[in-house]
């Protein structure tokens, strides 16, 4: 329960090798499947707040899809011609690539999860708890691989991971919004706001 929002979401990474638990102050795909569940259960109408350990989101259910206000990003740091950092809930790292590789994606980000440099330079955050791999496909497209923090593999989909891609994507390659994230396990779309809150819109489906 919570005293600031209809539904109060606490969310767990499980190590898929160790099967260590561990606790996350977001996840944006998560926010989406509890925001269904929720409304389906009668806890809350088609639009309403979540909370989570990092703050307080919208989101709107409404035919079969789930939209959810990721708010600003924070922290955006150009670190090469390809590499970017943005903080949206949790810090991520970009890296742009013509080319998708699941095994170079894996081995970079681990490579990158705690590096003490690149964490001193870009104001000592923890680690970097998500690294995505991105490619431009086209006016308003793209294609992400991200390792996630926790998992410490690779996952198929990340929300605040499509949002972060999206994002760098549109400073960094001029990709205008809605963009559509094309990940493993399928689309989101995200879009801007006018006073640059972010929007991440998705399906959440029972199984």
């Amino acid at each position: 329960t919570s005293d600031r929002a209809a539904v109060r979401m606490n969310y767990f990474d499980v190590g898929r090798s160790s099967g260590k638990l561990s606790r996350a102050s977001t996840c944006g795909n998560g926010i989406r499947c509890i925001a269904r569940f929720a409304r389906d259960q009668g806890h809350a109408d088609g639009d309403f707040n979540i909370e989570t350990d990092n703050d307080i989101r919208a989101v709107s259910v409404g035919g079969g899809f789930v939209t959810v206000n990721m708010g600003k990003p924070e922290g955006f740091m150009r670190l090469s011609e390809h590499d970017y950092y943005v903080h949206l809930g949790l810090p991520h790292y970009v890296r742009f690539t013509d080319h998708l590789d699941p095994a170079r994606t894996l081995k970079e980000g681990a490579i990158l999860r705690y590096d003490k440099e690149l964490l001193q330079r870009l104001g000592s955050p923890k680690d970097i708890l998500q690294f995505n791999s991105a490619r431009v496909d086209g006016e308003g497209e793209i294609s992400i691989l991200t390792r996630e923090g926790g998992v410490e593999d690779m996952t198929l989909a990340c929300g605040t991971g499509s949002t972060s891609s999206a994002y760098v994507s549109h400073v960094a390659r001029s990709i205008r919004f809605p963009i559509t994230v094309h990940n493993l396990g399928g689309d989101l779309l995200i879009d801007k706001t006018p006073d640059g809150q972010l929007l991440m819109k998705g399906p959440a489906d029972y199984m």
